[in-house]
């Protein structure tokens, strides 16, 4: 029997592979934003003042802030190795999946140009701009993962009875994705707050800022702004929750996804509010970050998880009927 090609490994094999390499991505990628974050709130960016190595050398003294930083660095290295196996994976037996080609070469490349921002924050010492530009590029990793997860999943069948239903109403997928970009747009603006130095601008007042709506001062009024956006988010989400709990049976992986994302957004605004009622302490902070990747992952994998179906993408080891394509866009 002749060997199979690429396009025809097996199917519970390759695709099970695959899967299993992309949810450790995402989860990798997950905890090296989280550890990220503890670089920032801990002050620890110049812990290895050099780059690529670290006080000059591949294992550096571990003290307080080298150790913080070099831990981000390694989980960084992990997270690279398991970016470019994805990659490889997609393109060696995935060639006919246009959508899973994409996400994986998209992560690749945000990838390394994560990798080149990280170095350049630390040769021109935590510039703002860059860090800022550092966690929207890891943002946008995270998403590239997440969707290269959603469609290595296997294609669901839908109810009979419910069959050729539509999830909601018409405007459920562009609520989905627009809450996505809000959510997107929060964890920029929350950045954006902390390097510019607005974070401590309305105090330990919350929800109001100073006692008003609208305060005068301009840092003030950057950190309403996130808030307010926040508003925004947490209102587009609970519309989310309430269309795909209303069709919990014809998508209950949406409903479930929804209802997870509702409850860290609830977590997310609590802790919020905690930070500044406790004094910013390091450790609320960190989690804030933490919480809002949580979220903008669940969102992602949701709006992944509406547009695209997976299909089967390869036939079983030595049969001679032409693969399909790994991904159909979904017509549900």
């Amino acid at each position: 029997m002749s060997r199979p090609s690429n396009n025809s490994v097996s199917l519970a094999g390759a695709s099970k592979a695959f899967r299993s390499l992309a949810l450790t991505a995402l989860i990798g990628v997950f905890i090296l934003v989280t550890v990220g974050g503890i670089v920032r709130v801990t002050g620890s960016g110049l812990g290895c003042p050099d780059w690529p190595l670290c006080h000059g050398k591949i294992i550096p003294p571990l003290d307080g802030p080298t150790l913080i930083e070099y831990s981000h660095r390694l989980a960084a290295s992990a997270v690279s190795i398991l970016v470019i196996a994805m990659a490889a994976f997609a393109w060696r037996s995935y060639r006919k999946a246009k959508a899973l080609l994409l996400s994986t070469s998209t992560a690749l490349f945000l990838l390394v140009f994560q990798v080149i921002l990280g170095g350049i924050t630390v040769l021109k010492e935590l510039p703002g701009e860059i860090v800022l530009a550092h966690l929207a590029v890891a943002q946008a990793l995270v998403a590239s993962i997440a969707v290269s997860y959603v469609l290595s999943r296997p294609k669901s069948k839908p109810t009979p009875q419910l069959e050729g239903r539509q999830i909601g109403s018409r405007f459920s997928g562009p609520l989905i994705l627009s809450s996505a970009i809000v959510v997107y747009g929060i964890l920029i603006s929350g950045s954006y707050v902390m390097v510019s130095g607005a974070s401590g601008a309305c105090g330990s007042d919350w929800p109001l800022c100073q006692g008003q709506l609208l305060p005068s001062s301009l840092p003030a009024l950057v950190h309403v702004a996130h808030r307010y956006l926040v508003l925004l988010g947490g209102g587009l989400i609970l519309g989310v929750l309430g269309i795909t709990w209303r069709d919990r049976r014809l998508r209950p992986e949406l409903a479930g996804l929804s209802l997870v994302t509702a409850s860290l957004f609830l977590s997310q605004v609590l802790v919020g509010a905690l930070t500044l009622w406790l004094g910013f302490p390091m450790f609320a902070r960190a989690i804030h970050l933490s919480l809002a990747t949580a979220i903008w992952i669940h969102m992602v994998l949701m709006a992944t998880r509406l547009y695209f179906k997976a299909a089967p993408g390869v036939t079983p080891a030595g049969n001679d009927v032409k693969p399909s394509p790994v991904l159909e866009r979904a017509t549900s």
